[in-house]
């Protein structure tokens, strides 16, 4: 599911619109976990974005959709053998010492049972803000960093709002971590060894199913995925398209995969205005997969280890009908890199929930899945059905695709059946 999910953000890289994430829909703020850095906390708001190890939130005024704060979590350096008060000192010496930041107080106050740092101030470049940051240490050699930003006269509030959500802060022991992610790659694997042709055939679709597109809120494409028995497998196919102005970028994916995962494989179009621009084409070979990447007038092609665990591509996207959504857990997968060490992704399904959905009460699941590759943690989840049909997909850079009907597809893109038809026609057999 990684590189699908690439595939839009990037997207929403080209065509990112200033404005608020619309506010509709399912929004229940749980708790975020971050398994690569050890600590959960419930955040003041949902939809976080990790960029680098950084986890950042974003407050945003309902009328004017301006950002009114932010808040962050981030990694930082501990030193071996140094007692935390002297660390504290030497941090608030440099804090004191940096021309962009000026202290205003600084304490000790006690965080998920450990001494921290909590110091606060103004920062003064590039922008006058008031800000406080908390300093919580994680390890003997590392820290937890947490800052909260907004403006000066919102002091008062933001404390609070700060307040609450460091009270939820937790530091998750490393061998429970540990212990945790072991057990959910088992529950991945016995998923995977469970996987029959019978349940294969009962996740096909017998009609498309459409969505539309939104980017930091405004409607920006839309997308059609159709998933069909073939053989003794199922071919995912989704068509997104992505719109500025009459200029379109259209991306092309075909998934398919039989029960055992043996028998795999994916591709890739991307068209911008017309113009082929890229092309992927992965297949399963044994124990390996074979790659033949295209762009720029150049094909490069390599072969790479099938990681332990690994997650066929076509299920990626029907897992939710595939899983048992009754039984809250966690499941873990191996995914599949062209370059370096492939990709981790842990998948927690959540209780169901009955959230206000376009003005009436749904009844949804809550999936929240981690992309975890080396230091760096995406993050997307995705509200479906009792039965697993997606209902919003929320994923980096505020991208979200939403359920709809070919009819209200039509009545903000009316050349969207063309578009697609046209965009199947042009792609290579496969299989």
């Amino acid at each position: 599911m990684h590189e699908w999910i690439r595939s839009l953000t990037s997207a929403a890289a080209v065509l990112l619109i200033s404005a608020a994430t619309t506010a509709d829909g399912p929004t229940a703020v749980r708790a975020h976990e971050d398994l690569a850095l050890g600590y959960s906390i419930r955040p003041p708001s949902s939809s976080p974005r990790t960029v680098g190890g950084v986890t950042s939130w974003e407050g945003i005024d309902p009328r004017t959709k301006a950002v009114t704060w932010t808040f962050t979590v981030r990694p930082g350096p501990g030193r071996k053998g140094v007692a935390f008060d002297q660390q504290a000192t030497d941090l608030l010496k440099r804090l004191r010492a940096n021309p962009a930041f000026a202290v205003t107080s600084a304490n000790y106050i006690t965080l998920a049972g450990r001494k921290s740092l909590d110091v606060r101030g103004q920062t003064l470049k590039p922008l006058k803000l008031w800000q406080r940051q908390v300093y919580v240490p994680r390890t003997e050699q590392s820290l937890l960093v947490v800052t909260m930003t907004g403006p000066t006269a919102d002091e008062t509030k933001l404390l609070g709002i700060c307040d609450e959500a460091l009270a939820t802060l937790r530091i998750l022991d490393a061998r429970q971590v540990q212990a945790r992610q072991a057990a959910a790659m088992e529950r991945g694997k016995a998923f995977l060894a469970a996987m029959t042709d019978r349940k294969i055939a009962t996740v096909t679709d017998a009609e498309p199913q459409w969505f539309l597109l939104r980017i930091q809120g405004k409607t920006a494409g839309f997308m059609r995925v159709t998933a069909v028995a073939r053989g003794k497998g199922v071919l995912v196919t989704t068509v997104a398209v992505t719109a500025r102005g009459r200029a379109r970028r259209i991306t092309c994916r075909r998934m398919y995969s039989d029960a055992s995962g043996r028998r795999e494989w994916w591709d890739e179009t991307v068209r911008d205005g017309g113009k082929l621009t890229g092309t992927k084409f992965v297949r399963r070979q044994g124990d390996h997969l074979v790659w033949e990447v295209t762009a720029g007038g150049k094909t490069v092609s390599r072969k790479t280890p099938v990681a332990p665990v690994h997650l066929p591509y076509a299920f990626g996207w029907l897992l939710p009908r595939m899983l048992d959504l009754a039984n809250p857990t966690s499941y873990a997968f191996g995914g599949a890199s062209m370059h370096g060490p492939p990709p981790r992704e842990v998948i927690t399904v959540g209780p169901a929930e009955t959230p206000a959905y376009r003005g009436r009460k749904v009844t949804v699941v809550r999936i929240d899945s981690e992309l975890i590759e080396g230091r760096a943690v995406n993050r997307y989840t995705r509200w479906t059905t009792l039965d697993g049909h997606l209902v919003r997909m929320r994923m980096p850079m505020g991208v979200q695709i939403d359920v709809a009907s070919q009819q209200a597809v039509a009545k903000q893109f009316p050349d969207a059946a063309e578009t697609i038809g046209g965009a199947i026609k042009k792609l290579a057999p496969r299989g």
